[in-house]
Protein backbone atom coordinates (compact mmCIF):
# COMPACT_ATOMS: atom_id res chain seq x y z
CA UNK A 1 0.00 0.00 0.00
CA UNK A 2 1.17 3.36 -1.25
CA UNK A 3 0.00 6.97 -0.58
CA UNK A 4 1.47 9.56 -2.90
CA UNK A 5 3.53 12.70 -1.62
CA UNK A 6 3.01 15.75 -3.37
CA UNK A 7 5.12 15.72 -5.69
CA UNK A 8 3.42 12.78 -6.60
CA UNK A 9 5.77 10.16 -6.11
CA UNK A 10 4.82 6.65 -4.31
CA UNK A 11 5.53 6.61 -0.78
CA UNK A 12 4.95 3.26 0.79
CA UNK A 13 2.91 2.97 3.87
CA UNK A 14 5.36 1.11 5.46
CA UNK A 15 8.75 0.79 4.21
CA UNK A 16 9.64 -2.60 5.50
CA UNK A 17 7.22 -4.52 3.69
CA UNK A 18 8.28 -2.53 0.51
CA UNK A 19 10.08 -5.36 -0.86
CA UNK A 20 7.97 -8.71 0.22
CA UNK A 21 5.76 -10.27 -1.73
CA UNK A 22 2.49 -9.63 -1.35
CA UNK A 23 1.14 -12.83 -0.56
CA UNK A 24 3.68 -13.21 2.28
CA UNK A 25 1.94 -9.83 3.64
CA UNK A 26 -0.59 -10.14 6.71
CA UNK A 27 -4.34 -9.01 5.20
CA UNK A 28 -5.39 -5.35 5.61
CA UNK A 29 -9.38 -4.23 5.19
CA UNK A 30 -10.80 -1.11 4.18
CA UNK A 31 -14.37 -0.08 5.53
CA UNK A 32 -16.77 -0.11 2.50
CA UNK A 33 -19.73 2.14 4.65
CA UNK A 34 -22.04 -0.60 4.34
CA UNK A 35 -22.57 -0.76 7.69
CA UNK A 36 -22.06 0.87 11.00
CA UNK A 37 -23.74 0.56 14.63
CA UNK A 38 -23.04 2.69 16.76
CA UNK A 39 -24.13 4.16 20.07
CA UNK A 40 -25.35 8.03 20.31
CA UNK A 41 -23.05 8.64 23.45
CA UNK A 42 -20.06 7.66 20.94
CA UNK A 43 -21.44 9.17 18.53
CA UNK A 44 -21.62 12.42 20.36
CA UNK A 45 -18.84 12.38 22.65
CA UNK A 46 -15.92 11.11 20.06
CA UNK A 47 -17.90 13.09 17.05
CA UNK A 48 -17.05 9.61 15.01
CA UNK A 49 -18.50 6.37 13.68
CA UNK A 50 -15.64 5.02 14.93
CA UNK A 51 -15.33 4.30 18.53
CA UNK A 52 -12.53 2.90 20.55
CA UNK A 53 -13.85 -0.84 20.40
CA UNK A 54 -14.76 -0.68 17.12
CA UNK A 55 -15.49 -4.14 15.70
CA UNK A 56 -15.13 -5.41 12.11
CA UNK A 57 -17.86 -7.35 9.99
CA UNK A 58 -15.71 -8.82 6.86
CA UNK A 59 -18.29 -9.13 4.30
CA UNK A 60 -18.30 -11.75 1.34
CA UNK A 61 -16.12 -9.70 -1.82
CA UNK A 62 -19.58 -10.06 -3.71
CA UNK A 63 -21.93 -8.23 -1.15
CA UNK A 64 -19.13 -5.38 -0.61
CA UNK A 65 -19.88 -3.90 -3.82
CA UNK A 66 -19.54 0.15 -3.27
CA UNK A 67 -21.23 2.07 -6.03
CA UNK A 68 -20.04 5.32 -6.40
CA UNK A 69 -20.17 6.63 -9.81
CA UNK A 70 -21.64 4.73 -13.23
CA UNK A 71 -18.63 2.86 -13.49
CA UNK A 72 -19.37 1.16 -10.41
CA UNK A 73 -23.32 0.56 -11.02
CA UNK A 74 -21.83 -1.29 -14.51
CA UNK A 75 -19.89 -3.41 -12.25
CA UNK A 76 -22.43 -4.17 -9.70
CA UNK A 77 -24.90 -5.05 -12.34
CA UNK A 78 -22.15 -7.69 -13.97
CA UNK A 79 -21.21 -9.25 -10.76
CA UNK A 80 -25.28 -9.92 -10.08
CA UNK A 81 -25.70 -11.38 -13.59
CA UNK A 82 -22.59 -14.22 -12.82
CA UNK A 83 -23.91 -14.88 -9.37
CA UNK A 84 -27.95 -15.13 -11.01
CA UNK A 85 -26.41 -17.68 -13.44
CA UNK A 86 -24.50 -19.55 -10.92
CA UNK A 87 -27.20 -19.89 -8.34
CA UNK A 88 -25.87 -18.14 -5.55
CA UNK A 89 -27.97 -14.84 -5.93
CA UNK A 90 -30.57 -14.45 -2.25
CA UNK A 91 -32.72 -12.35 -3.40
CA UNK A 92 -34.37 -10.50 -0.90
CA UNK A 93 -38.16 -10.05 -2.26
Amino acid sequence: MYRLDDEGRMQPLWPEWQTSRRQSLPAVYHRNGAIYAVRRSVLMDQGSFIGRCAKAYVMPPESAVNIDDELDLVAAEAIMRVLKERGSWRSES
